[in-house]
């Protein structure tokens, strides 16, 4: 999930062309919350079956991430890695 926020920056004091410098200009008071996003980047259809595939070859399958612990989890879940049987 991302988060957005705005700040009005009045034209007589920052020109199109003028030269910001976040930590001099102290543009990071005064934000009013914008919205929020939230997207989704599913694994593709066929990997849930190859897992189930590799497993059956014998071959262990591991996944490396650097995602949350939660949300690698979930990842793990719909891609088969994570079984009824998985112990945490």
């Amino acid at each position: 999930m991302l988060g957005f926020a705005k700040c009005h920056l009045p034209k007589n004091k920052y020109p199109s062309n003028y030269n910001f410098q976040i930590e001099k200009d102290d543009l990071l008071k005064n934000l009013c919350f914008a919205g929020v996003f939230s997207l989704s980047d599913p694994p593709r259809d066929s990997v849930p079956y190859s897992v189930l595939k590799c497993r059956s070859a014998g071959i262990k399958v591991i996944m490396v991430t650097g995602d949350q612990p939660i949300t690698a989890a979930s990842i793990a879940k719909q891609c088969n890695i994570i079984t009824e049987e998985t112990i945490n």
